[in-house]
């Protein structure tokens, strides 16, 4: 009987300190807290405008006939009729001069002035009408100081003049007499108005603000810039600037400059939001580098797998003697998110001469990202939950033989080798885009700052961006 009662005791004893496996509690809940990204930096996309001379020159060619003037018996003063023709003798010549652009127009110019009855009679003869003629060459001469305004309009102020290539003469027979003087004064006091003219009608068809308004649609409509896999040019413009038009020695050149949230985006783009209007013309930013937000995630089964891989099979010797010693083993880990925390479940199992036991402890940290060493750890670990309803020791036990402290030097988890393959494809990407709208956009990306780390529910995601400049050409 005495034995029998020893027996009881010692078991009772032994089930005490062992525990009989009990349906886990849950651990801290799950799910991630909102955690907004870092607000995206404004980048500029500079878009450099060259309009070659040539080609404003040929625009003018083809707009200007090779015959300005030719008109037959015009009746002027005292019954003389006047036959007129000016002719174009050369192509239009485009040129900056003095800031201004400048256009340059050789003409000649015949007039033949006579008396109606007398020509009727030399035509009835055959012969052509005889009287005072006036013959000269000269060149028109446009110059044009070409102003944006803030509503992306050009404003033109247009001089004309002249220069003779030939002085003009009044031949009577073989009289000739010089009329420079005399031309000077019927035409100087009229270029004013036709200065006028040409404003009003560059005013009319000017088109620089349509053409800024698509440009400012195409920046912020999703644009594919790539297959396999799917990559899209993304956008977000919220202003824009332009330089004052310069005449360069051979091109109209003008910055224009957009600015923005921009990226690239693998995947879908989504529903882009509603664009707003076009707003008016602005200066130069300070700041006109270009910023490409580029966040690398790490999955919380990616995490897990690391952890467990470090950590899976580490033994450690729980204290006692003769019955009561044993070893705990770590079996495997998972991460996951609890609002701001994060949760490490470590599975764990105990063994001892007399009883195995197994459990989960959940230890909550904090995630901290190592921007030198370009990893993220979890730290911080402020409190313990065990699964097991009766094992409050056995928690004990698990954080006095220093297995959290393993743990916290464990679960470090690198990212390094992502942010170079996202920063090398986002670089090798961004040096020739072509948009499926016929945009070229070449740029490179040089500093790279690592800003935040955050969780989402699926895992937790270092917020870089990396800086650079970036340009844009085309239509």
């Amino acid at each position: 009987m005495l034995v029998l009662l020893g027996v009881f005791l010692a078991g009772a004893a032994l089930y005490l300190y062992w525990p009989p496996v009990s349906p886990p509690a849950e651990g801290p809940p799950r799910g991630a807290a909102l955690q907004a990204p870092p607000e995206p930096r404004s980048s500029v996309i500079v878009v450099p405008v060259a309009i070659p001379l040539a080609d404003l020159a040929a625009s003018i060619e083809s707009s200007v006939p090779q015959v300005l003037v030719d008109t037959r018996g015009q009746a002027i003063q005292n019954g003389f009729l006047v036959d007129v023709h000016a002719e174009r003798t050369g192509p239009v010549r485009a040129m900056g001069r003095a800031g201004k652009l400048v256009f340059e127009v050789p003409i000649e110019v015949s007039a033949l002035a006579y008396r109606k009855g007398r020509a009727e009679k030399r035509s009835a003869r055959g012969k052509d009408p005889t009287g005072p003629r006036v013959e000269a060459g000269l060149v028109v001469e446009m110059a044009l100081d070409l102003a944006l305004t803030d509503d992306w309009s050009l404003e033109p102020n247009t001089v004309m003049s002249h220069r003779w290539t030939e002085k003009p003469r009044l031949s009577l027979g073989p009289l000739h007499f010089g009329i420079e003087k005399l031309a000077d004064r019927q035409l100087v006091p009229m270029w004013p108005e036709v200065a006028a003219r040409v404003d009003a009608r560059i005013r009319k068809e000017d088109r620089f603000r349509v053409g800024i308004e698509q440009a400012w649609t195409r920046l912020g409509t999703p644009s594919l810039v790539g297959e396999a896999p799917t990559t899209w040019w993304m956008g977000t413009p919220q202003a824009l600037y332009a330089s004052a038009p310069v005449v360069g020695s051979d091109a109209l050149e003008l910055t224009v400059g957009i600015v923005g949230r921009f990226g690239l985006l693998v995947g879908s783009p989504g529903v882009a939001p509603p664009l707003p209007t076009l707003p008016p013309r602005r200066d130069p930013p300070a700041d006109t580098g270009f910023h490409l937000e580029l966040p690398v995630t790490l999955t919380w089964e990616e995490l897990s797998q690391l952890a467990s891989a470090a950590v899976a099979g580490q033994t450690w010797s729980l204290p006692g003697e003769g019955a009561r010693a044993g070893t705990v083993v770590l079996e495997a880990v998972e991460l996951y998110p609890s609002g701001d925390r994060v949760v490490v479940a470590v599975a764990y199992s105990t063994r001892s001469p007399v009883r195995d036991t197994a459990g989960t402890l959940h230890l909550a940290g904090r995630p901290v990202v190592d921007s030198e060493r370009r990893v993220v750890a979890v730290e911080d670990f402020d409190y313990v939950v065990e699964t097991w309803d009766r094992a409050v020791s056995s928690a004990a036990v698990l954080a006095a033989s220093g297995v959290k402290e393993a743990l916290q030097e464990r679960l470090v988890f690198p990212f390094g080798a992502q942010l170079d393959t996202a920063r090398e494809q986002a670089d090798a990407g961004l040096s020739e885009v072509r948009t499926d709208q016929g945009a070229l956009i070449r740029g490179h990306l040089e500093a790279l700052e690592i800003r935040a780390v955050r969780l989402t529910d699926v895992g937790v995601v270092v917020d870089t961006v990396l800086s650079g400049e970036l340009s844009m050409q085309g239509s």
